[in-house]
């Protein structure tokens, strides 16, 4: 074993509770869960691997959006060498030889030039969140068939905290997705590569502490009693130290950790955070562990109504070092009758006793109600919850969890929703989406599509056969940091009541809470009557700005029969949390035109605007708020129905409904393409069969 550097092992990150180390090295496979991203271990052995994985979907380190098909991932002798070939591998670095370090370590990749010409590279290291590696290799061929390529891994830790316990991922170029969303990954690109050797060179440059001392952290809300929240801590060199295993664990995918990193969507999409760093973890509200003597900075928050508070500590010497953060509420939402809720998110409940640790999850982000939707394919059934309805409902005061279902879900015509579900249902006829639509309906759910145009699923495709049997209630049009408006106004503008909603969409997006719809209701420990207001529309989707908005008095979501001549009164009002952003300007929309605007900031960072609208034909109005950064936040229309004229843009309607029967067309002539399937690797075998089964079937409904 003289490989492993011997004494380079004890490092300062080891020197926490040793509970630390088991839960990073060995993490849980719930096979349920993990069935979503498809992993397998690969038998090819390396140097200083202990393992490696690949996965059909890709979400680690730094790489996420990374789909690894068509081609199967194998380990195949070529010329005498063993090699990967695939479109993605990750790889856990043996803890004897590097663990939780913080030195430069380089990677010496042998791949096959001709069939490797870029890789995506990333790894688990300390400091500020930094984009992927984009690796050109050197010689495409050129100068012989092999080529071996050096990488310098800066601030390297190795600490297991990539998916499934792993450190470094490496994936083909042509496996991410595009910008282009009409395409999966980039068909210019080499979807395949062919990896033979994996070297790790150290650099021992990793300094080891001699002196510790203990932290313990005691965080209370604004009444001044214990609190879950969120918690990042960092020493002086932006190292983010292994949580103790009194941090709660979060299921990510299926696998369970202490740490996890706040996204970077790029500019305008990422959550601000006062730290370089991003790790964070949670807490139930008292903290203790051992850190090394040094200077840390400790930051606190607890989703979109608190503060975010920063202290620096010091950690001495055999002492504890005890430190109090009081939370300050920067507006309290539900004195004012809004109750937030988190519409889309994934984790496994097998049984009740799943439910203590979930509920501190949305008490620590401050979210009432958290969606956890069973999520299905053709094939198979994933984020299983142990029961449905109100067998199904779990609540702690003013938190509660509440079973739903995102099924169907194909990538040829859209993901649904279905929140509030009474008994879980699909149906023989996959693709005939309408008819649980029509269940969910009768169950008295609230239905809709998920990752409303984002474009990568068609989904704009099924809700135009979908929308015109009143079958749909809501549109996801906030997530992952975008706000996606302009075919949400489409189906406004061609006479249709629908709902936005937001969802962090986790473990594949943001944080739970992240994005969240408001619902106006009395009080969020009325579960029930938040579906109601929510599906009648008395809300409005945030990651920040908070609405208020009526029109001549009505909330969201009423509809309003008037004159030609009346007048309608808008009163709205947006404020923000200046922990996460500035309010820039709230406006006033009409059929998708912005008709007035406020941008100047009274005395506490708020705007308002009151406007008077002469009525001459129907129309749907509504508000929304942009941050100068980050923020954004739209309300649900009110509709106007002005002597019979219904709240559509008249003008604009013969357009619209030919882009929409061009939809409905496309969605039957185009073939099937089982590469637009998220578990590619589940349902390729089955897709294209059931789909051209099911298809005359479909047709018909789309005549209808």
């Amino acid at each position: 074993m003289a490989r492993y550097m011997g004494t380079a092992l004890v490092v300062w990150g080891m020197a926490m509770a040793t509970s630390a180390t088991a839960w990073a090295h060995y993490p849980h496979y719930p096979g349920t869960a993990s069935a979503s991203e498809g992993f397998r271990q690969m038998e090819w052995k390396s140097p200083a691997i202990s393992r490696v994985l690949t996965q059909g979907w890709v979400d680690t380190l730094g790489l996420s959006f990374i789909w690894p098909r068509p081609e199967a991932a194998a380990v195949k002798k070529i010329d005498g060498k063993t090699c990967l070939v695939g479109g993605f591998f990750s790889f856990d670095v043996d803890d004897r030889f590097a663990f939780d370090v913080d030195e430069t370590i380089e990677l010496e990749i042998e791949v096959e030039a001709a069939t490797t010409s870029t890789l995506i590279l990333d790894y688990d290291r300390h400091g500020a969140t930094l984009p992927p590696h984009e690796i050109i290799i050197g010689n495409n061929g050129k100068t012989g068939r092999w080529h071996k390529q050096t990488i310098k891994l800066d601030r390297a830790r190795f600490a297991n905290f990539g998916q499934y316990g792993t450190d470094i991922a490496i994936a083909s170029a042509g496996a991410a997705v595009t910008p282009d969303p009409k395409q999966s990954f980039d068909r210019s690109k080499p979807h395949s590569m062919t990896l033979c050797s994996l070297t790790l060179r150290r650099s021992n440059t990793t300094e080891k502490p001699e002196k510790f001392g203990w932290l313990d952290l005691q965080i209370s809300d604004e009444t001044g009693t214990k609190t879950p929240a969120r918690v990042g801590i960092y020493d002086e060199v932006d190292r983010a130290p292994i949580p103790s295993d009194q941090a709660l664990q979060i299921q990510r995918y299926g696998d369970q950790t202490r740490m996890v990193r706040l996204r970077s969507w790029g500019p305008g999409r990422t959550e601000p955070w006062p730290s370089d760093n991003r790790s964070v973890f949670f807490s139930d509200g008292q903290y203790r562990t051992r850190l090394p003597v040094g200077k840390y900075d400790v930051i606190v928050s607890k989703g979109l109504e608190y503060g975010v508070e920063k202290q620096t500590i010091n950690v001495t010497a055999e002492a504890t070092t005890t430190t109090t953060v009081n939370l300050k509420r920067a507006s309290h939402m539900e004195q004012k009758g809004w109750v937030s809720g988190d519409g889309h998110m994934h984790f496994d409940r097998h049984a009740k006793i799943d439910n203590d640790g979930l509920l501190s999850i949305a008490e620590a982000q401050d979210i009432n109600i958290m969606n956890l939707l069973q999520m299905g394919n053709l094939t198979d059934i994933t984020f299983p919850q142990y029961a449905f309805g109100e067998d199904g409902r779990a609540q702690r005061g003013n938190y509660a969890l509440v079973s739903g279902q995102e099924d169907p879900r194909s990538g040829q015509r859209g993901h649904t929703l279905h929140l509030n579900v009474k008994e879980y249902y699909r149906d023989q006829d996959y693709f005939a989406y309408h008819k649980v639509f029509e269940e969910m309906r009768r169950q008295g759910a609230v239905s809709g599509y998920a990752h409303f145009g984002e474009g990568h699923f068609n989904e704009w495709h099924g809700m135009a056969v979908d929308a015109p049997f009143d079958l749909v209630d809501i549109v996801e049009v906030l997530q992952f940091g975008a706000i996606n408006i302009d075919l949400w106004y489409d189906f406004l503008n061609l006479g249709f009541k629908l709902t936005p909603t937001a969802g962090s969409d986790w473990p594949y997006g943001n944080l739970p809470g992240t994005e969240r719809n408001y619902v106006k209701s009395a009080t969020a420990k009325d579960v029930s009557a938040w579906y109601t207001n929510l599906k009648a529309g008395r809300s409005f989707v945030t990651n920040g700005p908070m609405l208020e908005f009526t029109a001549n008095g009505h909330l969201p979501g009423s509809e309003l029969a008037m004159a030609r001549g009346d007048v309608l009164k808008i009163v709205a009002s947006a404020s923000q949390n200046p922990a996460y952003d500035k309010l820039d300007r709230l406006e006033i929309v009409v059929n998708g035109d912005v008709i007035a605007t406020a941008d100047q900031l009274d005395a506490d960072g708020n705007l308002s605007i009151t406007h008077d609208i002469r009525l001459d034909h129907g129309q749907w109005v509504a508000v929304r708020a942009w941050g100068q950064g980050y923020g954004k936040a739209h309300s649900t229309p009110v509709y106007v129905v002005v002597d019979g004229d219904p709240s559509w843009r008249r003008q604009d309607v013969p357009m619209l409904a030919k882009k929409m029967r061009g939809a409905t067309r496309a969605l039957v002539e185009k073939p099937a393409n089982a590469l637009l399937e998220l578990e590619y690797w589940d349902t390729h075998g089955q897709f294209e069969k059931t789909w051209n089964k099911q298809l005359p079937a479909l047709r018909e409904r789309v005549k209808a």
